[in-house]
């Protein structure tokens, strides 16, 4: 019997401790939603899960990470591994209206830098959408069955953002699941995935990291060594996302720390003229990426207890501290999944006001 050996998830010891006994067993399903945020390490989780299924190596530990099965799976080259992530196409990667050639190479390019750094937050330059050439290749693939052993799994992250036609490409696989398939979902936001997946999956839950396991997460991925003050920006921000954490510590971006100080200002603002106008001109020179690190250091702010001082109110209190966290949390998704820059930032300053002023938003 062998035991699955997590590798390089970073905390999640729930998550560790239910699916390695599953995996003991033998009792896996055939279909997993793993929820969380980016960066807390569904993705990271998921390819460990399907490297460990692939697995041919002689000992008791898998995957182990030296047979040829579990190379291959490292590198995107295993025949029973498919892999599907949001990606944001350019007009080159399509041709007379499906993926060119050059476009099903930028999806393999897209898997194998994922791979090489499961944490890291993808560009948001640009919306990224789920090719549903990408999701029929990959289910067809499920349906076809194993080639090389006993199992073939696909990955498939970002579900929340497929239309119907993608959803519906997948669901028959989900449905009637060939004997030795496996599914493991991937998704932010499970309340945005179609009911119809949602319901044939079960549903895993990833935290928050906690601190310890960030700083630790940060060590072993090898970025530049900060300081104290620096590390506690960097873990602060990241709000339990270690692959916020990484992109601020290789990246600290302070003009974004000053754009967040702007953003709390004017949600302590009371002319609602006054404050559209201010977020209107701060959305002006924001791509997706800089607003997603402005709405990261939002979070800095209110957990070192610093909104007070910034936007005037007299106090806010744990219980509010943690809907802005919240709300933060939210509106960089609204930022990945739409693109809408003003518009995300005048709901979070919108909200902002209401939360800081202890106030309820009333049904419209």
């Amino acid at each position: 019997m062998k035991r699955l050996a997590w590798r390089n998830l970073a905390g999640q010891e729930r998550v560790k401790e239910m699916l390695g006994a599953a995996f003991a067993r033998g009792t896996l399903g055939h279909a997993y939603l793993f929820c969380g945020g980016e960066g807390v390490g569904t993705f990271q989780a998921a390819a460990e899960l399907a490297t460990a299924l692939l697995c041919t190596g002689s000992g008791t530990d898998a995957p182990c990470g030296e047979c040829d099965s579990c190379r291959k799976a490292a590198h995107n080259a295993h025949p029973d591994l498919g892999i599907v992530l949001p990606v944001a196409l350019r007009k080159e990667h399509r041709g007379g209206g499906s993926l060119s050639q050059e476009g099903w190479e930028y999806l393999s390019q897209s898997v194998q830098q994922r791979l090489a750094a499961p944490y890291e937050t993808p560009p948001a330059d640009a919306l990224r959408t789920i090719p549903v050439e990408w999701i029929r290749e990959v289910t067809h693939a499920v349906l076809r069955g194993a080639v090389a052993g006993r199992h073939h799994v696909a990955i498939m992250c970002g579900v929340e953002l497929m239309n119907k036609e993608s959803a519906n490409a997948m669901l028959k696989t989900l449905e009637e699941p060939p004997l030795g398939s496996v599914m493991l979902l991937c998704t932010e936001s499970p309340l945005d995935v179609l009911p119809t997946i949602r319901s044939r999956c079960q549903v895993v839950r990833f935290g928050r990291l906690p601190d310890d396991d960030i700083r630790e997460g940060l060590r072993r991925t090898g970025v530049p060594a900060l300081d104290d003050e620096a590390m506690r920006a960097v873990v602060s921000g990241a709000q339990g996302s270690l692959g916020a954490a990484i992109e601020l510590a290789r990246e600290p971006h302070p003009e974004a720390l000053t754009q967040a100080r702007t953003l709390w200002d004017l949600a302590g603002r009371t002319d609602l003229t006054g404050f559209a106008d201010g977020v209107e001109r701060l959305a002006e020179g924001l791509d997706a990426g800089s607003a997603e690190r402005l709405l990261i250091y939002c979070t800095h702010i209110v957990r070192e207890r610093l909104v007070a001082g910034v936007t005037g109110a007299a106090s806010v209190d744990a219980g509010r501290a943690e809907r802005l966290l919240a709300l933060c949390g939210r509106a960089v998704h609204a930022v990945r999944a739409r693109g809408i820059i003003p518009l995300a930032l005048l709901d979070f300053v919108y909200e902002a006001r209401e939360i800081l002023d202890g106030q309820e938003q009333q049904p419209g």
